[in-house]
């Protein structure tokens, strides 16, 4: 029929975190996933949990979401130790300030891109291994 689309049950290529959850599982990132909402819930999915928010906003409180689609609220940092974040799974699109607050800050590392995601790491010595074999070179977040 000329369609350019995927028939059938499973998970549809593009529409899904599927390799950053692959990299994540495969090299044992560790810590707490900070993610978009999109794809909260295909990561628990994947067995990558604990995640920082996922679809099921009734169980979040007012304050959580607010901060949440503030950006971030008043500081990424706070954010971090608050919740123990030491791995980051964003979307190419949508997320770009954190992706800018990222790329500028030493102590992350980006170590795995594809089409749809970037996963990025707190460079802490259990992450040690894994960085030094993907790190990724920084790149210009025109910020």
């Amino acid at each position: 029929y000329g369609i350019d689309k995927e028939f059938g049950l499973g998970v549809v290529a593009g529409s899904t975190a599927k390799g950053a959850a692959d990299f994540v599982r495969e090299n044992v990132a560790r810590g707490r996933v900070y993610n978009g909402m999109g794809d909260g819930g295909y990561l628990i999915w994947r067995g990558i949990v604990p995640v920082y928010v996922d679809g099921r906003m009734e169980i979040r409180s007012e304050e959580f979401l607010r901060e949440y689609f503030e950006g971030g609220g008043p500081d990424w940092g706070t954010m971090v130790r608050t919740w123990g974040i030491n791995t980051v799974i964003l979307p190419r699109k949508g997320i770009e300030w954190l992706t800018s607050i990222l790329e500028g800050d030493r102590a992350w590392v980006r170590v795995y891109e594809d089409g749809r995601n970037v996963v990025y790491v707190r460079d802490t010595a259990e992450h040690a291994g894994l960085i030094a074999k993907w790190r990724k070179a920084p790149v210009s977040t025109g910020g």
